[in-house]
């Protein structure tokens, strides 16, 4: 994605919006806010960054704080302690890693159910359980093993291992597995411009009992948080038919559908939710995407920015209450 095209329409944002948001009108703000979900836009500081078009509740740069620090692969906690968070995600989720922490290549990034990566950088210590979908019983995309609860409680397990403690927030994201799942071997699911309601319903109640394994293997987590797939690349972005690139992940819509459906079951499980349709709508898929299907790299740090600015506000951090104030600075990512 190119900078010069965000920092363009960050600074056409702005000037239409600065006048709402210098109202010298004062505000009773609430202390909860959901930074996930909220308006934003682009705005140019320096670089483009994406900002909350909100009075009561602005962004930290929590990632730009965080890669002050050095990466560290090893190290899990010392005279200050970091905030613990377990993401079971897919190959996106495996990139936030990459992007937080600087690495470019890596040995054994595969799919295996028991593939688990963390990595610490300042305050905070992200971890990556690999996820393939919500289906139960398979058979899974490419041959993967291991149904979803057993991938789950694999992460809890190694994440105790290697942190010596339980997460204080865990993170959901993962269906374009699902749907490569369907293309391979019920190519009929998603062979029309809608998923059926049929397939819908079905896929929501797996997505339903994948969110309540994960409360209840969670119970001492401050927070619990479901993150949007961005859609990936179709084929002809002037065609209605909205088809992939890769044939077997389906259409646009599809992933809409999904999205809307997941964030609907979150929200009356109590999930918080990271909406990246707000993010990325400014942009062309070549812009917001790096490739098929992983987001460019400022996309994947901005999510990064909202689920940790969810989590932080969530979590209390002995000795550390400067973690929680609504300063806005910005970092150079």
């Amino acid at each position: 994605m190119s900078p010069a095209s965000i920092r363009r329409r960050a600074l056409l944002l702005f000037v239409l919006t600065s006048a709402a948001a210098s109202d010298d009108t004062t505000l009773e703000c609430q202390n909860d806010c959901d930074y996930g979900i909220l308006p934003g836009l682009w705005r140019d500081q320096g670089r483009p960054q994406w900002q909350l078009v909100s009075q009561c509740c602005q962004l930290r740069d929590l990632v730009g704080e965080a890669r002050h620090a050095p990466a560290d692969w090893n190290s899990t906690e010392d005279e200050d302690p970091a905030v613990r968070i377990l993401i079971f995600g897919d190959s996106v989720e495996r990139i936030t890693l990459h992007d937080l922490c600087d690495q470019d290549q890596w040995d054994n990034w595969g799919h295996d159910q028991t593939l688990f990566h963390s990595c610490r950088r300042g305050r905070v210590l992200l971890s990556r359980q690999s996820m393939i979908g919500v289906n139960p019983d398979g058979p899974y995309h490419m041959g993967m093993t291991g149904s979803p609860f057993q991938r789950i409680l694999n992460g809890f397990a190694s994440h105790r291992a290697f942190t010596g403690y339980e997460p204080d927030a865990v993170v959901f994201s993962s269906f374009l597995w699902d749907m490569q799942r369907w293309g391979h071997y019920e190519p009929d699911r998603i062979s029309g411009k809608e998923l059926d309601p049929a397939t819908l319903a079905e896929w929501s109640g797996q997505f339903l009992n994948v969110l309540r394994f994960i409360q209840e293997n969670s119970p001492e987590a401050a927070v619990r948080v479901f993150k949007t797939t961005v859609p990936p690349l179709t084929k002809d972005c002037a065609s209605s038919e909205g088809r992939f690139q890769v044939a077997e992940m389906g259409r646009k819509g599809h992933v809409l559908a999904l999205n809307a459906v997941a964030k609907g079951v979150a929200a009356a499980e109590g999930w918080a939710t990271v909406d990246m349709s707000q993010v990325t709508g400014y942009f062309s898929e070549r812009e917001y995407l790096r490739d098929m299907h992983h987001p460019a790299r400022q996309i994947s740090l901005t999510a990064l920015n909202l689920l940790l600015n969810v989590v932080f506000s969530r979590v209390e951090i002995s000795g550390r209450d400067a973690v929680f104030t609504n300063q806005d600075v910005w970092g150079s990512y």
